[in-house]
């Protein structure tokens, strides 16, 4: 007996219907009982754990569970990894009744060690915190943004070329050196191997188009990194009538009917601004200064943008959002954009509870991959509790990760309580358990103290005091 030693019944009755929406899929096939029972315990241990760390499940369970057969079942049993989290996704719109929404496109670092070699997608990021490097993984993810529940329907991992990588690094060296452009080598052809964002986004978009064809999705919100022409033209082809909105820098070039080009933060300084109260994502209500403007945009060889500059009230600065859909209202665009925040926040509760800021450093890219889609799969289990459906469809504000989580660990607690004293000898089973903790918990010497270690006698040496020491 260990503290979660059985899964949660909220997770096996999750596993039963993801079952089930697998055989639903075209060329379907269902999860064994086996499969089931896992899934249904790595979703519990990671509600409790909030890591995925095969170790500490094993812990957890008190040694009912292994580390090395946990692990085993995610590298070789033959789990349909890619298509779990589609049937999920299906799986949420049925129980949601989900029919529209707003897909917002962002990506993430998960920060690993310096010197890791054998990690999946590991390579040198910017760390924001230090304005140093660090070594990370990078995940480009498609979240769905409904009237109800906002949920993440894709990710993918990112890796840069290294070929480009280096070109562009020689390029940077030659060109301080002032060696003209016709004199560099030219830059690499992409390789497909190596997506851009911009070119996973597609990815991903093409992936959900395919998996819900009936979907409608009425705008597409991204990151100021992920707005360009191939990304312009694929959603057009992807989702045509969506409108697709993302941010300009200030001193990209614009201009009006026949004027003259002029950077964005010049050009709106002459324009009238005027304050309007919206309600932000649906709940606060904020104040913010706004103007628009249609205008020419020349990085998108000349396209018609609408352009809204919008500062809130701790802004110094106006933000350009570009709207590739002309015909929206300003205001429109505003709150649409807006929505792009529950990305970041959706990111926050995976790092924080459902496994990614802890996940175990599975090796290959099958382990990194399966272990991403066991960390999915818990923040959809969490949208089909029963406390989260009632409250969905009673238009009620559905319980926070962390909150419902805790509930979720309480009952864990209760439910191992409740086998000690069900039990013949309570006090057997309880000094049984205390027994398999102890064997399972091993406390590990620390690096930190010095104590059974060799500590230098440190102090001038006779031989030098008598020789360079100062006189009385």
């Amino acid at each position: 007996m260990g503290i979660f030693a059985a899964p949660l019944p909220e997770a096996i009755s999750f596993t039963e219907q993801l079952d089930e929406a697998l055989r639903r899929l075209p060329e379907g096939k269902g999860l064994s009982r086996l499969q089931r029972h896992w899934i249904a315990f790595c979703i519990t241990a990671i509600v409790v754990t909030h890591a995925i760390c095969w170790e500490r499940f094993e812990r957890g369970s008190a040694g009912y569970y292994r580390a090395k057969a946990l692990s085993f079942m995610l590298h070789w049993s033959p789990i349909p990894w890619k298509k779990l989290l589609m049937a999920s996704t299906l799986l949420l719109f049925r129980l949601h009744g989900i029919t529209s929404g707003i897909l917002a496109i962002d990506d993430d670092n998960r920060p690993r060690s310096k010197s890791t070699k054998r990690l999946f997608g590991v390579h040198k990021v910017i760390d924001k915190k230090t304005n140093g490097f660090v070594m990370a993984q990078n995940l480009v993810k498609l979240v769905l943004v409904t009237r109800t529940i906002t949920l993440p329907v894709g990710i993918e991992f990112y890796m840069p070329d290294p070929a480009f990588k280096a070109w562009l690094e020689n390029d940077k060296e030659l060109k301080a050196k002032g060696v003209a452009k016709p004199r560099r080598p030219a830059m690499p052809k992409p390789r497909k191997d190596f997506p851009s964002k911009q070119k996973i986004a597609t990815i991903l978009l093409r992936r959900f188009k395919w998996m819900a064809s009936w979907m409608t999705v009425k705008a597409i919100v991204a990151d100021a990194a992920y707005l360009s022409p191939f990304l312009r033209a694929e959603c057009a082809r992807i989702y045509p009538q969506a409108q697709l909105i993302s941010q300009l820098r200030n001193n990209q070039l614009v201009w009006a009917g026949r004027g003259q080009p002029k950077a964005l933060k010049e050009y709106f300084k002459g324009l009238p601004a005027r304050r309007v109260k919206l309600m932000r994502r649906g709940s606060d209500e904020v104040e913010v200064i706004m103007a628009s403007a249609r205008l020419h945009v020349k990085s998108h060889k000349g396209r018609t943008m609408l352009i809204v500059a919008v500062k809130y009230k701790d802004d110094e600065e106006y933000r350009f959002l570009a709207a590739i859909d002309p015909t929206w209202r300003s205001l429109d665009v505003v709150k649409a954009y807006a929505f792009r925040w529950l990305v970041e926040v959706v990111i926050e509760d995976w790092k924080l509870y459902e496994g990614f800021g802890k996940m175990a450093c599975q090796q290959r890219e099958e382990g990194a991959r399966r272990s991403l889609c066991l960390s999915m799969l818990v923040d959809h289990f969490l949208l089909q509790t029963p406390e989260q459906l009632r409250l969905a469809r009673a238009g009620q504000p559905l319980h926070t990760v962390g909150t419902l989580m805790n509930q979720l660990q309480v009952s864990c607690l209760l439910k191992t309580v409740e086998g000690i004293l069900a039990s013949p000898d309570p006090t057997a089973a309880l000094q049984e358990l205390a027994q398999q903790l102890r064997e399972v918990v091993v406390l590990r010497p620390s690096d930190k103290h010095m104590s059974g270690k060799e500590f230098a006698d440190l102090g001038p040496s006779p031989s030098l005091s008598r020789r360079f020491g100062k006189g009385p």
